[in-house]
């Protein structure tokens, strides 16, 4: 059997087993959100969900999600000349096909690291901080605050022109999809990543894709074409979205806080829209009930390390819950990397009197808009306005550290 139908029969061969269970979640009292869409490959032997996963890569590895197992398995591995990547399969949504390949060059890379401070935290390793570790980020606690505050001065969701009774997907107002897109390039930025921007076809995909979740009052990545409203296109951009019932621009902050117990080993709603690749985007609602933000095959291309959130340098403290309900003081914060392996970090988070603070830590689900990622949650605190707090972190190839200085913006 050629890799090429090894990699059809690993996905196919899976969906009956694993849609009775995890396909669908009901729009009622619980939490809005099913799984995250997921990406790149992890190691051998580690979880995989040949739903939304075929190939990845991890490290310099080709990695094959198996379906029997559910768990990731060598395919190959790339000679030390070339490098591996992914590249998005058009017939095999929100999944990969590997490929080895030429790197770039520098001088054609994509250059938006930011300059690590070198300090002696971390046992001796780097202390990152003022601005995040994308790109120059924010560098003073008035600009934060004034484009935190700029930026979520409109946060209508607008009128939706279609109608479900119909299945007619119309569309949402421009400026409540601008909206959206205004809070995913907020975040971005406040951990120092690049803008993004709307695709119009991704819009409509998208758009459809939020009129069959509301029809049927319910979500899944991959609805059946039983449901009301089904279509090619809204089929799609489930595979490769996040979804939710709420509203589109409200739902970006949901994604950021990412509450719901089945979001908790992944945290991948927030790492999709922190991700490398993240970018163009689509942005689909029906203003009251569903939405769909196309996250998965974009062409970005930053190199930063690591991004955490909260971020390492200045964030408002209306951040770290910014609907008003949930928190990811309770949900977890988050750091992730493509490049830095953390399946034995440590995490430590001090208080500005250099006193550890009490918190649970775990190991957040490979491929979810990164490679690695770990989850940390305070126990029995929650971060305050006007306080800073270092983050350690150990147990990996080179120890760092990094500030999080938490502003009122009042």
């Amino acid at each position: 059997m050629d890799r090429q139908t090894l990699s059809q029969a690993a996905r196919l061969g899976t969906l009956a087993l694993l849609c009775s269970s995890a396909c669908a979640t009901g729009g009622g009292g619980g939490s809005p959100y099913a799984s995250t869409p997921s990406g790149s490959g992890g190691a051998a032997d580690s979880a995989c969900n040949p739903l939304v996963q075929v190939e990845g890569c991890y490290g310099n590895s080709q990695m094959l999600c198996d379906n029997a197992s559910g768990t990731w398995q060598l395919l190959g591995v790339c000679e030390a000349t070339t490098v591996c990547g992914e590249n998005g399969l058009g017939e095999q949504p929100g999944a990969f096909v590997t490929v080895c390949q030429t790197p770039p060059s520098p001088a054609a890379a994509d250059a938006t690291g930011g300059q690590d401070v070198v300090g002696g935290g971390g046992g001796g390793g780097d202390t990152v901080g003022g601005g995040g570790t994308g790109g120059p980020g924010p560098t003073t606690a008035e600009a934060v605050c004034a484009r935190w505050k700029q930026d979520r001065s409109d946060l209508a969701e607008g009128t939706f022109s279609g109608n479900m009774a119909a299945c007619d997907p119309g569309d949402v107002s421009e400026s409540a999809k601008n909206n959206a897109l205004k809070l995913v390039n907020l975040y971005r930025w406040l951990v120092g990543l690049p803008e993004v921007a709307r695709a119009p076809d991704l819009d409509q995909k998208a758009q459809a894709c939020a009129l069959i979740m509301a029809a049927n009052g319910k979500l899944s990545h991959t609805p059946a074409q039983s449901w009301k409203c089904w279509t090619e296109d809204g089929s799609l951009a489930a595979k490769r979205s996040n979804i939710s019932t709420a509203p589109g621009v409200t739902s970006v902050d949901r994604y950021m806080v990412d509450s719901g117990a089945h979001n908790h080993d992944t945290l991948g709603h927030r790492r999709w829209i922190l991700s490398h690749s993240l970018g163009p985007i689509g942005v689909g609602s029906t203003a009251t009930k569903a939405s769909c933000l196309w996250v998965i095959g974009g062409t970005g291309k930053s190199q930063a390390p690591f991004i955490a959130w909260p971020p390492a340098g200045k964030v408002p403290v209306k951040a770290f819950g910014p609907y008003g309900k949930e928190s990811i003081d309770g949900t977890g914060w988050s750091i992730q990397s493509d490049s830095i392996v953390m399946t034995k970090a440590k995490v430590r988070i001090l208080d500005e009197s250099g006193a550890e603070l009490p918190m649970t830590q775990w190991q957040l689900g490979g491929g979810y808009g990164s490679k690695y990622a770990l989850g940390f949650a305070p126990s029995g605190w929650k971060a305050e306005g006007g306080k800073t707090y270092t983050v350690e972190i150990s147990g990996v190839a080179k120890p760092f550290s990094y500030q999080v200085e938490v502003l009122t913006c009042d």
